[in-house]
Formats: C-alpha cells, structure tokens, sequence
C-alpha cells in the first residue's frame, strides 16, 4: 500500500452543502457562467482537391521548372553516391525505368489531359493533332518526340564511363521492343546492357523485382535503382533507390 495514500487517523472535514435559498443562488450563479462558455467548435471538414485546378497548376511553367529541377537533383544525388560505392563493387550495376524517369512524356501528357490511351487508331489516339490529343503511347512512342528528363543521360554517361552497367526495367510491353530502343537511341542512351520489358500481365512491382532478381543471378551487384513510381523501387534486390518527383499519374 502506498503510504502517502494510507489513513493515519485522521478525520475527514466535512463538505459545506449550501441551503435554502443560498443553494438557489448559487445554482443560479453556476448556470449563468455556463451560459456564457462558449460552444464547442466542430472540426471544419478538410476540402477535396478539385482534379481541375490541380490540372491547371501542373501546367502553370514555374511548376514545371520546378519539378524538372527536383528530378535533376536526384540524379545529381544519384551519380555521386554510384560514383564513390563503384570502385568498391566488382561487377556493379545501375537500374533505370524509363517513363518519367529516363523518358519526358510531358508533351503527351497535356496533350491528353493526363489521361492514359494505351492504343491508337486512325479515329483515336493517333497523335495527329499534337500539341493536342488524343496521343496514344504505343503511337507516341513510334515519333521519338520526347527528350530525356533532365539530369538522365548525364548520369547513364557518368555511369558508363566508370564502369557500371546500366539496365533498363520498364513496364512497356514487349511488343514496343522497336519503339523503346530508337527512342532510348534517339535521346543519347546508348550501349546499355539490359532492357527488360513486361510480359505477363502481373503486377509492375513484382516483375520489376524478378529482373533485379535475374540481373543478380547473373552475377551483378545493383548499387543504384532509380524510378519514378513506388512499384519501381520497391522489393528490394538494390543497395539504394532514388526516386524522382511524378505527380502526373501513379502505378501500384
């Protein structure tokens, strides 16, 4: 038992219980400055982002710059830290995504209104009247229109020439094979090593982990994987991963 808690012997004092008219008064009394409590406040609920408006400040050129600068400060982060954990690895290797990671959509992007069209037809999607849409990617892909992001090519040449080996892991499909490799060639990616495009219809995360999976087997060490979407980067099979900003779409 605590001590301090403990009854020595002494008496309780009794509690004074007004009467009476006293008691009515200061019944009256305590009323009265409840009255004047203020009510409580109700949480304001938190508004919705309207889609339109954040449409709208994706566009505005100052947004742009801005992110253009942020994905050039990962690569920038990124090429440092390859360039002093290489010499330290005996067979070391880079993983790049391509969309939005090595590859600029951004012309297609508006011109769809950030909308997606995977396939185009002489009706739809077949990017005849750019700067607006519809542009579909698989005939997008075909124009080798779009420019790397900025900061990229810098960092596959920096690799390169301190002896990493670069592979690109896409969730393109097979089929754009062709396509993928004159547009990487188009923009100064050349001479990499690997280009892994998906298949089987499973989920990105997964497929991107089973090529780092295959890329390991084959006796490489990932030292860097970069992407622009969490399916990119996660499952691990990388010694760190940098990912730049997209706040254009999301991929699970």
């Amino acid at each position: 038992m605590n001590r301090s808690n403990a009854n020595h012997g002494h008496i309780t004092p009794s509690i004074w219980v007004p009467r009476g008219r006293a008691a009515i008064l200061l019944a009256l009394a305590f009323m009265a400055g409840c009255a004047h409590e203020p009510p409580a406040k109700t949480p304001a609920a938190q508004e919705v982002p309207n889609l339109g408006v954040l449409k709208l400040q994706y566009t505005q050129e100052q947004n742009r710059k801005l992110i253009e600068s942020q994905i050039a400060t990962v690569f920038a982060e990124a090429s440092r830290y390859v360039l002093e954990r290489a010499p330290a690895v005996a067979r070391p290797a880079v993983i790049l995504d391509i969309d939005e990671t090595s590859i600029d959509n951004w012309k297609q992007l508006v011109a769809n209104d950030f909308g997606y069209i995977r396939n185009g037809d002489a009706k739809s999607g077949d990017c005849s009247y750019l700067p607006e849409g519809p542009c579909s990617s698989s005939t997008w892909d075909t124009l080798n229109r779009a420019p790397a992001e900025p900061g990229a090519v810098e960092f596959f040449d920096s690799a390169k020439a301190n002896h990493v080996s670069v592979f690109f892991i896409t969730g393109r499909r097979e089929r754009e094979r062709a396509a993928t490799i004159a547009q990487l060639n188009a923009v100064g990616f050349k001479d990499w090593e690997g280009l892994s495009l998906k298949g089987a219809d499973m989920p990105t995360s997964s497929y991107k982990t089973q090529e780092r999976v295959k890329i390991e087997g084959a006796g490489y060490t990932i030292i860097a994987n970069v992407g622009d979407q969490p399916s990119d980067l996660a499952g691990g099979h990388a010694e760190r991963v940098f990912r730049v900003p997209n706040p254009y779409y999301f991929i699970p």
